[in-house]
Parts: C-alpha cells; sequence; structure tokens
C-alpha cells in the first residue's frame, strides 16, 4: 500500500475526533481509581474499542455518502 493510501485511511478514520473518547477516562478519574491496574487496563481496551468502533463507523458513513 503506498503512503498516499494510507494517509487517505487514517483522514479517513478522524483521528483527530478520537478526543472525545478521552471522556471513557472520567469515571476511572472521578472514582480515585487511576492507580488500579485491573480498573486502567479494562478503561484502556475501552478508549481502543471506542476509537476503532468510532473510526469504522466513519469509514462506513463515508462509503455510503
Amino acid at each position: 500500500m503506498s503512503e498516499m493510501k494510507i494517509l487517505e485511511v487514517v483522514r479517513s478514520l478522524r483521528v483527530q475526533q478520537w478526543i472525545k473518547n478521552f471522556f471513557v477516562f472520567a469515571p476511572l478519574i472521578f472514582s480515585q481509581n487511576v492507580f488500579n491496574l485491573p480498573l486502567l487496563v479494562k478503561t484502556m481496551f475501552a478508549f481502543v474499542l471506542f476509537c476503532i468502533l468510532s473510526g469504522a463507523a466513519y469509514i462506513l458513513n463515508d462509503i455510503q455518502d
């Protein structure tokens, strides 16, 4: 895959929109469990999953348009 195509895919994922996915960390912070490793790992997994799902939704929306 050429660099240009990879760049187009990354643009389609709208990485700049993933900032809002950091809200998934809010309950962990407000419950003062930031250093609770099992909860932190689960929250990080949720963050990554939200990013993947939102990126997929953006691409599907672009295909539909």
